[in-house]
């Protein structure tokens, strides 16, 4: 049984959320660009693309907030079938 190795920019985002449970998602969204920008692709490698669980907090936040469709697929860099596959996986 092969087990999936969290990201290290996921764990930490994660761990910030359990110590500063308020933090606004915008926080978030800008912690990961941030890290993947300025690690990613040295070692210990740290992969640049935004990790799964971002881009659907990203698209969430932005159905709450009612914007336009396109607009929020954009935002979180995804294409138009991936962001329809992402609201139907919720």
């Amino acid at each position: 049984m092969v087990t999936h190795m969290a990201d290290i920019v996921d764990d930490f985002l994660h761990r910030l959320q359990q110590h500063i449970p308020g933090t606004p998602p915008e926080v978030r969204i800008q912690l990961e660009a941030g890290l993947r920008q300025a690690w990613g692709g040295t070692e210990p490698y740290v992969g640049k693309r935004i990790s799964r669980a971002t881009r659907t907090f990203m698209v969430a936040t932005g159905l709450r907030q009612a914007r336009p469709l396109a607009e929020v697929f954009a935002q979180a860099g995804v294409a138009r079938r991936t962001g329809y596959r992402i609201l139907g996986s919720k």
